[in-house]
């Protein structure tokens, strides 16, 4: 059995799930839901739909927020709000690092971030520890009708994404619960083109909803 607050790993060899994270266990209430993940060794980086009051932690961590599970405590990675993140539309709902371990975000709706346009919630954003970059332009690539829900980079650049709803992207189609890649076709980011290909078809596995993804 598991919940909203959970982290699944899904073994390829064995063809078995298991629950890595238990967020009850952890500390997290009930309410608690995971809609942004990233995996680094034994740490995980978390985002929630919901604002929610986390351990260790002395005000509730927001939906624009991302906290770090290390070592079986909480701390707070990155607070949104110190950097644009204000709106209800800035939920944080994707995260995932880049080739240089610099963070990335994508939003439920439309952003606005200081040092950029207003973008959209196909985009992806890059935070170097100060300012802002556009690192993935999705209107840029077919995805102008997409919500970018979960995110991952591959060692060579390559984009693991999921997306809120059905999609259908350089006829390469699937559903929100599918996980698709992006092997950039334009040199630099944010990426002009993509090679679009179908990763994980979610019918297979018998698996029905998740909220993120982190690829190890």
């Amino acid at each position: 059995k598991h919940a909203d607050e959970d982290v699944l790993k899904y073994d390829g060899a064995t063809c078995e799930w298991s629950k890595e994270f238990d967020g009850t266990d952890a500390g997290l209430p009930a309410t608690a839901n995971v809609d942004g993940l990233a995996v680094d060794g034994d740490d995980l980086y978390l985002s929630f739909a919901t604002p929610v009051k986390v351990p260790g932690l002395s005000s509730k961590v927001d939906d624009s927020d991302v906290v770090k599970f290390s070592g079986g405590n909480f701390s707070m990675y990155f607070d949104g709000s110190n950097y644009g993140l204000t709106t209800s539309a800035e939920n944080v709902d994707a995260i995932a690092f880049d080739e240089t371990g610099k963070l990335l975000i994508s939003t439920t709706g439309t952003y606005t971030v200081p040092g950029l346009p207003k973008g959209q919630d196909e985009d992806l954003l890059r935070f170097d520890g100060s300012a802002w970059e556009l690192y993935f332009d999705g209107s840029n690539v077919g995805l102008g009708a997409e919500d970018i829900a979960g995110v991952d980079v591959a060692a060579n650049g390559d984009f693991y994404l999921s997306v809120l709803d059905a999609f259908n992207v350089a006829g390469v189609g699937g559903t929100a619960t599918d996980i698709f890649t992006c092997e950039p076709t334009g040199p630099g980011h944010p990426t002009t083109g993509c090679t679009y290909a179908l990763l994980w078809d979610s019918a297979e596995y018998g698996f029905k909803s998740f909220d993120a993804f982190d690829i190890d």
